[in-house]
Protein backbone atom coordinates (compact mmCIF):
# COMPACT_ATOMS: atom_id res chain seq x y z
CA UNK A 1 0.00 0.00 0.00
CA UNK A 2 1.51 3.35 -0.98
CA UNK A 3 2.47 5.87 1.69
CA UNK A 4 1.31 9.46 1.77
CA UNK A 5 2.83 12.37 3.69
CA UNK A 6 1.13 13.20 6.98
CA UNK A 7 0.66 16.92 7.40
CA UNK A 8 -1.70 17.01 10.38
CA UNK A 9 0.33 17.67 13.53
CA UNK A 10 -2.39 16.25 15.78
CA UNK A 11 -2.19 12.87 14.05
CA UNK A 12 1.61 12.83 14.33
CA UNK A 13 1.40 13.67 18.05
CA UNK A 14 -1.17 10.95 18.62
CA UNK A 15 1.07 8.41 16.87
CA UNK A 16 4.07 9.49 18.97
CA UNK A 17 2.00 9.13 22.14
CA UNK A 18 1.05 5.61 21.09
CA UNK A 19 4.69 4.72 20.48
CA UNK A 20 5.66 6.10 23.89
CA UNK A 21 2.90 4.11 25.53
CA UNK A 22 3.98 1.01 23.67
CA UNK A 23 7.52 1.44 24.98
CA UNK A 24 6.14 1.71 28.53
CA UNK A 25 3.72 -1.16 28.08
CA UNK A 26 0.66 1.13 28.45
CA UNK A 27 -0.91 0.57 25.04
CA UNK A 28 -4.32 -1.17 25.02
CA UNK A 29 -4.18 -4.67 23.58
CA UNK A 30 -6.15 -3.79 20.44
CA UNK A 31 -3.79 -0.90 19.55
CA UNK A 32 -0.74 -2.99 20.38
CA UNK A 33 -2.00 -5.67 18.01
CA UNK A 34 -2.59 -3.04 15.31
CA UNK A 35 0.98 -1.71 15.65
CA UNK A 36 2.45 -5.21 15.60
CA UNK A 37 0.24 -6.11 12.64
CA UNK A 38 1.63 -3.14 10.67
CA UNK A 39 5.09 -4.72 11.06
CA UNK A 40 3.98 -7.92 9.36
CA UNK A 41 3.73 -8.43 5.59
CA UNK A 42 0.62 -10.16 4.28
CA UNK A 43 2.06 -12.08 1.35
CA UNK A 44 -1.31 -12.02 -0.46
CA UNK A 45 -1.38 -8.22 -0.65
CA UNK A 46 2.25 -7.15 -0.09
CA UNK A 47 4.35 -5.93 -3.00
CA UNK A 48 7.31 -8.16 -3.83
CA UNK A 49 10.62 -6.23 -3.91
CA UNK A 50 13.33 -8.91 -3.72
CA UNK A 51 13.95 -12.34 -2.23
CA UNK A 52 12.36 -12.40 1.25
CA UNK A 53 11.70 -8.64 0.94
CA UNK A 54 8.16 -7.28 0.68
CA UNK A 55 6.54 -3.84 0.93
CA UNK A 56 3.43 -3.57 3.10
CA UNK A 57 1.81 -0.94 5.35
CA UNK A 58 4.53 1.55 4.45
CA UNK A 59 7.40 -0.75 5.46
CA UNK A 60 9.98 -2.70 3.48
CA UNK A 61 9.81 -5.98 5.36
CA UNK A 62 12.69 -8.50 5.37
CA UNK A 63 10.93 -11.68 6.44
CA UNK A 64 14.10 -13.70 6.97
CA UNK A 65 15.99 -11.18 9.12
CA UNK A 66 12.81 -9.71 10.68
CA UNK A 67 13.95 -6.20 9.83
CA UNK A 68 11.60 -3.45 8.66
CA UNK A 69 12.70 -0.18 7.10
CA UNK A 70 11.26 2.90 5.44
CA UNK A 71 12.76 5.77 3.46
CA UNK A 72 10.96 9.10 3.06
CA UNK A 73 11.74 12.04 0.79
CA UNK A 74 10.20 15.32 -0.26
CA UNK A 75 11.80 18.52 -1.63
CA UNK A 76 12.93 19.71 1.83
CA UNK A 77 13.25 16.57 3.94
CA UNK A 78 14.56 13.01 3.85
CA UNK A 79 14.80 10.23 6.38
CA UNK A 80 15.57 6.55 6.86
CA UNK A 81 14.40 4.25 9.63
CA UNK A 82 15.58 0.67 10.19
CA UNK A 83 14.00 -1.45 12.95
CA UNK A 84 15.33 -4.87 13.91
CA UNK A 85 12.31 -6.64 15.39
CA UNK A 86 14.38 -9.59 16.55
CA UNK A 87 17.03 -7.56 18.43
CA UNK A 88 14.63 -4.71 19.35
CA UNK A 89 17.10 -2.16 17.96
CA UNK A 90 16.43 0.75 15.64
CA UNK A 91 18.26 3.44 13.64
CA UNK A 92 16.65 6.75 12.68
CA UNK A 93 18.45 9.27 10.45
CA UNK A 94 16.80 12.58 9.50
CA UNK A 95 17.98 15.42 7.24
CA UNK A 96 16.49 18.81 6.38
CA UNK A 97 17.28 18.37 2.68
CA UNK A 98 16.27 15.97 -0.06
CA UNK A 99 19.14 13.51 -0.18
CA UNK A 100 20.04 9.82 -0.27
CA UNK A 101 22.59 10.44 2.50
CA UNK A 102 20.22 9.46 5.40
CA UNK A 103 19.65 6.06 3.81
CA UNK A 104 23.36 5.41 3.32
CA UNK A 105 24.22 6.63 6.84
CA UNK A 106 21.44 4.54 8.44
CA UNK A 107 22.51 1.34 6.72
CA UNK A 108 26.13 2.04 7.64
CA UNK A 109 25.20 2.50 11.32
CA UNK A 110 22.97 -0.58 11.32
CA UNK A 111 25.75 -2.64 9.76
CA UNK A 112 28.18 -1.37 12.41
CA UNK A 113 25.74 -2.34 15.17
CA UNK A 114 25.83 -5.86 13.78
CA UNK A 115 29.62 -6.08 13.70
CA UNK A 116 30.22 -4.96 10.12
CA UNK A 117 32.86 -2.29 9.39
CA UNK A 118 31.74 1.21 8.44
CA UNK A 119 32.01 1.83 4.71
CA UNK A 120 32.92 5.15 3.07
CA UNK A 121 30.35 6.35 0.57
CA UNK A 122 29.59 9.15 -1.83
CA UNK A 123 25.90 9.86 -2.04
CA UNK A 124 24.21 10.90 -5.25
CA UNK A 125 20.90 12.63 -5.46
CA UNK A 126 18.66 12.36 -8.50
CA UNK A 127 16.46 15.12 -7.06
CA UNK A 128 19.34 17.61 -7.23
CA UNK A 129 19.87 16.65 -10.88
CA UNK A 130 16.14 17.10 -11.49
CA UNK A 131 16.29 20.53 -9.86
CA UNK A 132 19.24 21.55 -12.08
CA UNK A 133 17.45 20.34 -15.22
CA UNK A 134 14.19 22.12 -14.45
CA UNK A 135 15.99 25.25 -13.26
CA UNK A 136 17.66 25.39 -16.69
CA UNK A 137 14.26 24.85 -18.34
CA UNK A 138 12.85 27.67 -16.19
CA UNK A 139 15.60 29.97 -17.48
CA UNK A 140 14.75 29.07 -21.09
CA UNK A 141 11.04 29.58 -20.40
CA UNK A 142 11.69 33.03 -18.88
CA UNK A 143 13.66 34.06 -21.97
CA UNK A 144 10.87 32.73 -24.21
CA UNK A 145 8.14 34.58 -22.28
CA UNK A 146 10.08 37.88 -22.34
CA UNK A 147 10.80 37.52 -26.07
CA UNK A 148 7.16 36.84 -26.93
CA UNK A 149 5.88 39.60 -24.66
CA UNK A 150 8.18 42.08 -26.43
CA UNK A 151 6.93 40.87 -29.82
CA UNK A 152 3.34 41.44 -28.68
CA UNK A 153 4.16 44.97 -27.53
CA UNK A 154 5.96 45.81 -30.81
CA UNK A 155 3.11 44.53 -32.93
CA UNK A 156 3.26 43.08 -36.45
CA UNK A 157 5.84 44.43 -38.91
CA UNK A 158 5.11 42.20 -41.89
CA UNK A 159 5.63 43.77 -45.31
CA UNK A 160 3.46 43.52 -48.38
CA UNK A 161 2.61 39.98 -49.46
CA UNK A 162 1.27 38.54 -52.69
CA UNK A 163 -1.75 36.21 -52.57
CA UNK A 164 0.25 32.96 -52.72
CA UNK A 165 2.74 33.87 -49.98
CA UNK A 166 -0.09 35.27 -47.84
CA UNK A 167 -2.03 31.99 -48.11
CA UNK A 168 1.10 30.02 -47.25
CA UNK A 169 1.79 32.15 -44.20
CA UNK A 170 -1.83 31.82 -43.01
CA UNK A 171 -1.57 28.01 -43.27
CA UNK A 172 1.76 28.06 -41.43
CA UNK A 173 0.34 30.25 -38.67
CA UNK A 174 -2.67 27.92 -38.33
CA UNK A 175 -0.43 24.84 -38.02
CA UNK A 176 1.75 26.64 -35.51
CA UNK A 177 -1.36 27.56 -33.50
CA UNK A 178 -2.56 23.94 -33.39
CA UNK A 179 0.89 22.66 -32.39
CA UNK A 180 1.11 25.21 -29.57
CA UNK A 181 -2.37 24.26 -28.38
CA UNK A 182 -1.43 20.57 -28.27
CA UNK A 183 1.83 21.43 -26.50
CA UNK A 184 -0.08 23.46 -23.91
CA UNK A 185 -2.41 20.54 -23.23
CA UNK A 186 0.58 18.18 -22.93
CA UNK A 187 2.34 20.51 -20.47
CA UNK A 188 -0.76 20.64 -18.27
CA UNK A 189 -1.61 16.93 -18.28
CA UNK A 190 1.84 15.24 -18.37
CA UNK A 191 1.80 14.44 -14.61
CA UNK A 192 -1.31 12.31 -15.13
CA UNK A 193 0.31 10.52 -18.07
CA UNK A 194 2.95 9.13 -15.69
CA UNK A 195 0.31 8.34 -13.02
CA UNK A 196 1.15 11.43 -10.93
CA UNK A 197 -0.88 14.52 -10.11
CA UNK A 198 -0.09 18.07 -9.05
CA UNK A 199 -0.35 17.19 -5.37
CA UNK A 200 2.25 14.46 -5.82
CA UNK A 201 4.54 16.89 -7.65
CA UNK A 202 4.21 19.52 -4.90
CA UNK A 203 5.29 16.97 -2.27
CA UNK A 204 7.81 14.74 -4.05
CA UNK A 205 9.44 16.94 -6.69
CA UNK A 206 11.44 20.15 -6.78
CA UNK A 207 9.46 23.38 -6.83
CA UNK A 208 11.29 24.29 -10.05
CA UNK A 209 9.01 21.74 -11.77
CA UNK A 210 5.94 23.82 -10.84
CA UNK A 211 7.64 27.05 -11.95
CA UNK A 212 8.56 25.51 -15.30
CA UNK A 213 5.00 24.23 -15.86
CA UNK A 214 3.60 27.72 -15.22
CA UNK A 215 6.11 29.55 -17.40
CA UNK A 216 5.91 27.00 -20.21
CA UNK A 217 2.12 27.30 -20.22
CA UNK A 218 2.37 31.11 -20.35
CA UNK A 219 4.86 30.85 -23.22
CA UNK A 220 2.45 28.62 -25.18
CA UNK A 221 -0.45 31.01 -24.56
CA UNK A 222 1.63 33.98 -25.77
CA UNK A 223 2.61 32.01 -28.88
CA UNK A 224 -1.05 31.29 -29.58
CA UNK A 225 -1.95 34.98 -29.16
CA UNK A 226 0.86 35.98 -31.52
CA UNK A 227 -0.33 33.49 -34.14
CA UNK A 228 -3.95 34.61 -33.83
CA UNK A 229 -2.89 38.23 -34.33
CA UNK A 230 -0.74 37.22 -37.28
CA UNK A 231 -3.61 35.29 -38.91
CA UNK A 232 -5.96 38.22 -38.36
CA UNK A 233 -3.45 40.62 -39.92
CA UNK A 234 -2.94 38.33 -42.94
CA UNK A 235 -6.69 38.00 -43.53
CA UNK A 236 -7.15 41.78 -43.44
CA UNK A 237 -4.71 42.21 -46.37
Amino acid sequence: MPTVPVHIRREVNEWNVLLDKKANGDVPDNLKQAIEKSHEADLQTARYEAEDLYYAYGWSNDLEKRVISHIEMNPNFSSQVIIDLEQQEAVFVLANLNSTAPSLIAHNIYGSMNGNPMKPFNYDDSNIVMDWVFSFLVLLAVISVIHKALKLMRGSRSGLLNERSGRRKRVGAGIHLIVRLLLLVLILIWPYLIHYNYYMISVWMSYSVFVWIGLAAISCVLSMVLNLKRMAALRSR
